[in-house]
């Protein structure tokens, strides 16, 4: 967007509920789909970035948080 006006990007990233909690168990506990590749788009931008993590357990995110300014 050439015309954008804002200041910060945020960005709401994370598992829905269905993902976690008993007997709903994962191999890796990075962000699942293309949140990855979403949060580097984003971070792309040069906008900084405010990340809100939506997740019912400690999740592996060291890269996520890296190219954010604020969690």
């Amino acid at each position: 967007m050439e015309d954008d006006q804002s200041d910060v990007a945020l960005l709401f990233v994370g598992e829905e509920a269905i993902l976690s909690g008993e007997a709903h168990s994962r191999a890796h506990l990075d962000l699942p789909g293309a949140q990855m590749e979403l949060v580097e788009a984003v971070a792309a931008t040069g906008k900084p970035l405010v990340l809100v993590v939506l997740a019912g357990r400690p999740l592996t995110i060291p890269d996520v948080f890296a190219k954010s300014q604020a969690v």
